[in-house]
């Protein structure tokens, strides 16, 4: 879990937010085998500071995945 509140950057650590494997089909023309989606990634975390109005956490699901990984597979 990430820091829910602000922190200096000389002291922020790293952390495994979520964790998705994505293995490419076998077949051609079929997607990728995406386990482990949605990635959720915390806005505060990525922006350092809380969400304003419109404004959310991350959500990378199994379809986006598989885009992204369809141009690396």
């Amino acid at each position: 879990m990430p820091p829910l509140i602000g922190q200096p950057a000389q002291l922020q650590q790293a952390y495994c937010a979520d964790m998705v494997d994505v293995t490419a089909s076998s077949i051609a023309g079929m997607p990728n085998v995406v386990t482990g989606a949605p990635m959720v990634l915390p806005f505060i975390a990525i922006q350092d500071r809380p969400p304003g109005p419109g404004e959310g956490d991350i959500v990378l699901g199994r379809q986006e995945f598989d885009e992204i990984t369809d141009l690396l597979l």
